[in-house]
């Protein structure tokens, strides 16, 4: 008759495997929360790396001490199952963010804090400089550094040291906000019926 390998000293294996575990799970979550400072993909994978390796411990440990308890062999493939799906689903997170990066996918977080920034210069109700309104919005980052590229209409009557000054003062507002290297091209309103160049945008 074979027989299989004799389990022995169980307790010190357990014991090794949550120490382990437990280690892997509060360096994957500090590398976690540095790759999220840092927008940092690298980092964030490493730590959702540990962070899988820390949960598939936590498994091992309640499947064995689910069928110690109960005899039930089966909850150890079940266990197995249920952190070999947890392990898809942090992996599909992090390859779309991953391939929204290389495909310079808008961030739309980014969209709605520089539109805010627009916005609040905008229409004769807008903070000082006060511009017409703006368009082609484009915008990507990789990592912390961002790139913003957008057009301002200033009223027409404006000379071009006055434009250049507003488009200044609204790139370095939305780089100190974001950081990276934001730039305005600016072009004169033709809408007569613009309230903010009919109160001359001042």
């Amino acid at each position: 008759m074979i027989m299989g390998p004799q389990v022995q000293q169980i307790g010190w294996g357990l014991l090794l495997i949550t120490t382990a575990g437990a280690i892997n799970g509060l360096v994957g979550w500090q590398l976690m929360r540095l790759g999220r400072r840092a927008e940092s993909a690298a980092l964030e994978a490493d730590g959702w790396h540990l962070l899988t390796d820390a949960l598939t411990s936590a498994g091992v440990i309640v499947a064995l001490g689910l069928v110690h308890r109960t005899g039930q062999v089966l909850i150890d493939p079940i266990a197995a199952l249920l952190v070999a799906g947890y392990i898809a689903w942090s992996a599909r997170g992090l390859l779309v963010r991953s391939s929204a990066g290389l495909m310079d996918e808008q961030d739309q977080a980014d969209e709605r804090l520089i539109r805010g920034i627009l916005d609040s210069h905008t229409g004769p109700a807008g903070i000082d400089p006060r511009i017409c309104s703006y368009h082609k919005l484009r915008h990507r980052h990789s990592g912390r550094y961002h790139w913003i590229d957008f057009h301002l209409l200033v009223p027409a009557e404006w000379d071009v040291r006055r434009g250049h000054t507003a488009a200044s003062t609204i790139e370095h507002e939305i780089e100190q906000v974001l950081g990276g290297d934001a730039t305005a091209h600016v072009e004169p309103c033709d809408d007569e019926s613009c309230p903010a160049c009919n109160g001359d945008g001042s």
